[in-house]
């Protein structure tokens, strides 16, 4: 008697949509919802400043990390403009600026 053989399924490879070189843009990490309405003006003037704040860079290297699922998520290093070491994002959270910008 033979034991029928399970086979995995294949997960299709995650699509990559920046390239070496590239500049890419942060979304806004914050969000105006967030700010308790019980503190002063002032307060509320510099979170809306930090929210609206974004900055750009350029891509430094393409990565592909297994997650503890098992499922692959791209992640890209990206070395901001004023910085001197690069920083590590999933590429959902970047967007492609223009060549014009």
């Amino acid at each position: 008697m033979t034991t029928p053989t399970t086979r995995k399924r294949k997960k299709p490879e995650p699509k990559i949509k920046f390239k070496v070189g590239d500049r890419v843009k942060e979304i806004n990490k914050f969000q105006h919802s967030l700010v308790n309405p019980m503190r002063g003006k002032e307060y509320k003037q510099k979170f809306a400043a930090i929210a609206a704040s974004e900055r750009e860079g350029e891509v430094i290297e393409i990565l592909l990390i297994k997650n503890s699922v098992g499922s692959r998520r791209v992640y890209v290093d990206v070395l901001w403009d004023g910085f001197k070491t690069p920083t590590r994002h999933e590429q959902t959270r970047l967007f492609l600026l223009d060549p014009g910008n």
